[in-house]
């Protein structure tokens, strides 16, 4: 379970160094309710410098971190 927290990690740092967002695949058909927020199909060039990821485990480990990239 561990392994998904650091995957994100990993793949969000490579996302930020290389100036582009990965897109959602499979989200194709949005429903009412998922329509209102702010899913990306494809892959976006986008700068962004700092990002959060949280990770949910089973008998409430939990952790959220804050990763900024400081030049």
């Amino acid at each position: 379970m561990w392994m998904a927290g650091a995957s994100e990690i990993v793949y969000s740092m490579v996302m930020m160094k290389n100036d582009f967002i990965g897109g959602s695949l499979n989200f194709e058909n949005p429903d009412e309710v998922t329509q209102r927020i702010n899913v990306l199909p494809e892959t976006t060039q986008q700068h962004f410098d700092i990002f959060l990821s949280n990770s949910f485990g089973f008998g409430g480990t939990n952790s959220t971190l804050i990763i900024k990239d400081i030049k």
